[in-house]
């Protein structure tokens, strides 16, 4: 079997349960399982974690991660706007 399609089979629905734990979101999680295996599908190198199963993982939570940075980077910049007389 190919080795990103075992890697996709096996760990899918940790992936997803992850992303729902995290986002609370099922339509949110299926995004972030799917991100996750579009990174792990492009990356170049070998994987850097202790197990193969800890790697997905990782993507999703740095994904995770990143949504939430932006969400308040946009937050912000709507109530700035909005405290300026702009529009929302």
């Amino acid at each position: 079997m190919d080795g990103f399609q075992e890697l996709y089979d096996r760990h899918w629905r940790d992936v997803y349960r992850f992303a729902l734990f995290l986002c609370g979101n099922p339509a949110q999680a299926e995004d972030l399982a799917s991100d996750t295996f579009m990174r792990a599908w492009t990356a170049r190198g070998p994987i850097r974690e202790p197990t193969v199963r800890a790697y997905p993982l990782t993507i999703t939570r740095n994904l995770w991660r990143d949504l939430k940075r932006r969400d308040v980077r946009l937050t912000a910049l709507r109530d700035r706007a909005h405290t300026e007389g702009g529009q929302s």
